[in-house]
């Protein structure tokens, strides 16, 4: 996997040819989706969720979690930088 430091190096050098700059708009992405999944905002009880009207998938889901008695996780929506 390549590391955090390779990613800001690689997202740095936007400049030059077409390939380059996309290359760093995917290091961009991909930074930001680590910071945004690397903690959670919140823990929600699975019981919320089955409570809750949404979905048969997601219901089972959630009660397969239950089982375990385990809270779920909830991150935040990764913001890419521009």
């Amino acid at each position: 996997m390549i590391s955090d430091e390779e990613l800001h190096e690689i997202a740095r050098e936007d400049e030059g040819s077409d390939v380059q700059f996309q290359t760093s708009i995917m290091a961009r992405e991909i930074l930001a989706c680590r910071k945004a999944f690397s903690e959670p905002v919140v823990w929600i009880d699975p019981q919320v969720i089955i409570n809750f009207q949404c979905g048969e998938e997601i219901k089972e889901w959630a009660w397969a979690k239950k089982i375990d008695d385990t809270d779920i996780p909830l991150y935040r929506k990764p913001t890419i930088p521009s």
